[in-house]
């Protein structure tokens, strides 16, 4: 056999290799997946159906005990055991679709109410990873109202001279032009752009489109890391300080941080076909690839945290987030990233919640960073799951999900 048909041979059973254990992974740990959230669902829902407002949304989980800690619904996180469900009657055998869709809409009945959330940015994750995910799945007409006045809800809370909705509400004490936008609301705006498209609404359209560009231009440094807090000033639009809250420190690199804005600046292009967000994506994509600094892809809970004085968490949600958007951003920029977001679902499998007999917690992936600065570390997060459910089935389609109606 000649040297280049040898080489062509060697190249081709590498890929199909490569090939087969992409495709297997979903089927690898779907069962595992399946077999923690049907113990969530048996514990939780019997909790949603009792009481008003029930505080059984599962937020996060310590490894030893055997029930999550939860939240009423006004949690930001309250949507995301609905998502997860709802992500699982996609990738379950299709005879345990309707089981898993039942449970999903069971659970996400309570949070109807949460269109009208208006006290933060938050009613995007809420509303979207349930609702959202409820109609991407179901087609359900039912499930659009609610979507629409989530984003008529959201879009209240935007800003014409600053260009960006408001993520926190001004503490006490606060000058009353202060208007405090965080790199996570970029997840939310999938609530505007999803809602703009099927609606033909221009309005929330550019309302999105404005603080994405906004955000890229503030919260994105010439490096590709990211600010955590940018305060602007409501009355001229002015920038009045850069700063963390969850971060190691104001001019660190906070992990989850800098995951939200791979996911976020992704699906902007996805919606908008922005190539100056399709390139803010490649950009904040690159540096995380470049100092994620671990072989399973998994990043300490900052960037910039001195692990080398002594014991720093990772932070598993982090890594699921991005292996997420990666995943998507591979399908417009090529394979590097497609494939980076497989490694990382492959090192995250490494992390799961039953790899010492001591765990008890009924989540797929352990050590979870929720946030450092108040020794909150080293557990089960609800959106770690979330969005490694999701990597999964974006990885088993080869397509994205959701797409615009």
């Amino acid at each position: 056999m000649a040297p280049a048909t040898l080489i062509l041979l060697i190249m081709f059973l590498i890929s199909q290799a490569k090939s087969e254990t992409n495709n297997n992974l979903p089927t690898f740990i779907l069962p595992f997946a399946e077999t923690q959230y049907q113990k969530v669902a048996d514990q939780q829902i019997p909790i949603l159906r009792q009481n008003e407002d029930p505080s059984g949304y599962p937020s996060e989980g310590l490894p030893t005990e055997d029930r999550w800690q939860s939240t009423n619904r006004e949690a930001w996180t309250s949507g995301f055991l609905a998502g997860a469900l709802w992500h699982l009657s996609s990738l379950a055998d299709a005879t345990a679709t309707a089981t898993w869709q039942n449970r999903a809409q069971t659970v996400q009945q309570g949070l109807l109410s949460m269109q009208h959330r208006n006290r933060s940015h938050d009613v995007g994750f809420i509303m979207f990873s349930s609702f959202g995910n409820a109609f991407l799945r179901t087609r359900n007409s039912s499930y659009l109202p609610p979507l629409h006045t989530a984003a008529v809800t959201l879009s209240g809370r935007y800003n014409q001279i600053v260009g960006c909705t408001r993520s926190w509400d001004n503490q006490n004490g606060a000058p009353s032009e202060r208007f405090e936008v965080i790199i996570d609301n970029m997840m939310n705006l999938e609530l505007l752009f999803w809602v703009a498209n099927y609606s033909s609404n221009a309005t929330l359209y550019n309302m999105a489109i404005s603080h994405a560009m906004r955000t890229s231009c503030e919260h994105v440094r010439p490096d590709g890391s990211t600010w955590h807090v940018v305060a602007f000033n409501s009355t001229d639009g002015a920038v009045m300080e850069k700063y963390t809250v969850q971060g190691y420190a104001n001019d660190s690199t906070w992990a989850r941080g800098q995951a939200w804005a791979v996911y976020g600046f992704t699906m902007a292009y996805r919606y908008s076909q922005n190539v100056w967000f399709l390139q803010t994506a490649q950009k904040t994509a690159d540096f995380f690839l470049g100092h994620v600094g671990s072989e399973e892809m998994v990043p300490y809970w900052d960037f910039d945290a001195p692990y080398r004085k002594g014991y720093q968490p990772r932070d598993t949600s982090a890594a699921a987030i991005a292996a997420s958007g990666l995943l998507e951003l591979g399908e417009y920029l090529g394979e590097k990233y497609r494939d980076a977001g497989v490694k990382i679902l492959e090192g995250l499998v490494k992390y799961r919640a039953d790899r010492l007999a001591v765990f008890k917690i009924p989540a797929i992936l352990l050590n979870g960073t929720k946030f450092y600065n108040q020794n909150d570390f080293d557990s089960a997060l609800i959106y770690g799951d979330y969005y490694f459910l999701e990597g999964l089935l974006r990885l088993s389609r080869y397509a994205i999900v959701p797409t615009p109606v």
